[in-house]
């Protein structure tokens, strides 16, 4: 299914097929690969992951990925955006939590011939016990420093696009344990590139042949490092940059040694020679964790501000040339470069303000150079620093497999042999790592990442999925009644449509009767209708007889009435005035006890 590109066999929803490998030992990523079938690539890969993190059972995450480790360059090489993803779950972790004393300083990477491991490799008796647990690679990989298959890997790493997978445990692992095994080959490189500059500097200030001597020695040596990489690599030796430089050093040191020898002194040469070595001597920082990445922001920085350094340059000569005219001076490098240049360290001697033009000029070449050209540089280089803070654990493992990579070609010169094993850390149970400072820029990531969006954001989100999945609940059942409304509905329609068709049959039968029959029961109702009449005409005059006698006694009835409210009436007239004397008395009794 990978090789013909049948994308919906590998879609969501995943069902826990196991990937299986053929006799070479091929998984279906490296023939979806291989196919240039880069949708079924992600998809296996991401349906890996899904299987290393819901898989209760280790056995089958086991034999999914027990053979990855042959297809791994390749896949690495792929560069696809799940390979990140990939990685971070290429290390399947032992749950059970073990309590002791680390040998070693935590991580500690070992590699093994079994795929499992026991606690007590990683611990002592001695010392305060420690939460441990262990991870470890369900395939080997092979760890026999300058063979084919380590070379390989090297180069797929340090190829691959998706640089994200450098912040990858697996790959960071990986490196450390390379660079454990390699370490002391990068320390004596540069142990010898250093000790190749403490030489020269005895050669140039001594009269002493055995200086001489000593750096020629310490230069062979270097030139036939350089020579089993080219042996190794062949034409793509030259690609490296770094490599053509080498060339050019080693050239130029011979020729000063010689001419050394012979008692002949240039200082262009000897400028030259000295610059380069001292250029070459800065990469065995290289070896130090601690100065590692600075290699790497240094050459950044210089890739940066190179567009930008044309413009300076062309500022630069054109101030020189603007004071060189003001001032009536002749065009040489002093009026041209170096006047103008030492503007952006204070040094404005040079520009006399001995007449108007001159003025107009020190003012210009003080906007220009002092404040535009040299804030302009710290902005690029200020942003060029938080970029290289952001990424400083993608360049420093990008240098140090870089240096691996080196390493391993002058090593495989002698021959070695393949050494397959299984990978192996020892971390604590509980503490994160990475919690030191590493700039506002990690620092507001992180927060980000972490606080932001574990803290404030994914509630939030979690509280709007559930009213969500709350109202399409109400939803469902909102359908469910309409649909049984519906049927409702199909039901009745279906009895219209039977009760229309026995319309239509009785309309049938009626169109059967004859048009006599018709006619006679017409007839019938005409006579019918008559008698109807009379029967109403006789009942309504009796109905109106008694209408009328009813209405004269509603007349008598409503005489008496109208006579009994008269009397009322006057009733209520008397009692009032009657009250209206009962006051008076009243009022009249108050006013003689009040005397």
């Amino acid at each position: 299914m990978a090789m013909l590109g049948e994308t919906i066999f590998f879609q969501k929803p995943y069902k826990k097929n196991q990937i299986l490998y053929d006799a070479f030992g091929h998984s279906p990523i490296y023939y979806s690969i291989k196919c240039k079938h880069q949708v079924i690539t992600d998809l296996l890969l991401e349906y890996m992951c899904y299987l290393n993190e819901e898989e209760q059972n280790p056995y089958i995450v086991y034999l999914n990925f027990n053979e990855i480790g042959t297809d791994l360059p390749v896949i690495i090489r792929n560069s696809s955006s799940k390979l990140d993803y990939f990685c971070q779950n290429l290390m399947y972790q032992i749950n059970r939590i073990h309590f002791g004393y680390p040998k070693k300083k935590l991580p500690i990477i070992e590699t093994s011939n079994f795929g499992l491991i026991m606690f007590e490799d990683f611990t002592s008796n001695e010392g305060d016990k420690n939460p441990l647990k262990i991870k470890q690679t369900a395939f080997t990989l092979t760890f026999g420093i300058g063979s084919k298959d380590s070379k390989e890997l090297i180069s797929a790493i340090i190829s691959c696009q998706n640089l994200e997978i450098f912040r990858t445990e697996f790959i960071q692992y990986l490196i450390n344990k390379r660079w454990e095994e390699i370490a002391y080959c990068v320390y004596l490189y540069t142990i010898i590139l250093w000790s190749n500059l403490l030489i020269l500097y005895f050669v140039i200030e001594s009269d002493q042949n055995i200086f001489s001597l000593f750096a020629m020695l310490i230069n062979v040596i270097l030139i036939s490092w350089e020579a089993i990489q080219f042996t190794t690599q062949g034409k793509i030796y030259f690609t490296d940059i770094m490599n053509i430089f080498d060339l050019f050093r080693f050239f130029f040191t011979t020729v000063y040694i010689f001419w050394h020898l012979f008692g002949i002194e240039y200082s262009l040469l000897t400028w030259i020679m000295m610059t380069l070595n001292l250029i070459r001597g800065l990469t065995g920082f290289r070896a130090f964790n601690n100065t590692r990445y600075f290699i790497r922001l240094i050459y950044m920085c210089i890739i940066k501000i190179k567009d930008f350094f044309i413009i300076f340059i062309y500022a630069t000569l054109s101030l020189g040339l603007m004071n060189s005219i003001s001032a009536s001076e002749s065009f040489d490098y002093y009026s041209i470069w170096s006047s103008p240049f030492g503007i952006i360290v204070g040094k404005t001697d040079t520009f006399y303000e001995t007449n108007f033009i001159q003025s107009i000029t020190f003012i210009i070449a003080v906007t220009t150079n002092m404040i535009i050209m040299l804030n302009m540089i710290i902005s690029i280089l200020g942003d060029e620093f938080d970029e290289f803070q952001l990424n400083a654990e993608i360049y420093n493992y990008t240098e140090m497999a870089q240096v691996i990579s080196e390493t391993e070609q002058i090593i495989s010169y002698f021959g070695t042999t393949d050494n397959k094993k299984y990978l192996h850390v020892c971390i604590h149970a509980y503490e994160a790592t990475g919690t030191e400072w590493k700039g506002k820029v990690i620092d507001l990531r992180d927060y980000l990442k972490d606080d932001f969006f574990t803290k404030y954001l994914k509630p939030s989100f979690d509280e709007n999925q559930k009213q969500i999945s709350e109202e399409t609940e109400k939803i469902k059942v909102v359908s469910e009644e309409v649909n049984a409304v519906s049927g409702k509905v199909k039901a009745v329609s279906e009895e219209v449509k039977a009760v229309s068709g026995e319309v239509k049959v009785v309309s049938e039968e009626v169109k059967v009767v004859s048009e006599e029959e018709v006619k006679v029961v017409s007839e019938k109702v005409k006579a019918v209708s008559e008698e109807v009449k009379i029967i109403i005409s006789e009942k309504v005059k009796v109905v109106s007889e008694e209408v009328k006698v009813v209405s004269e006694e509603v007349k008598a009835v409503s005489e008496e009435v109208k006579t009994s409210m008269n009397d009322l009436k006057n009733r209520v007239e008397d009692i009032e005035k009657s009250i209206s004397n009962i006051q008076g008395s009243i009022e009249l009794v108050l006013k003689i006890l009040n005397k």
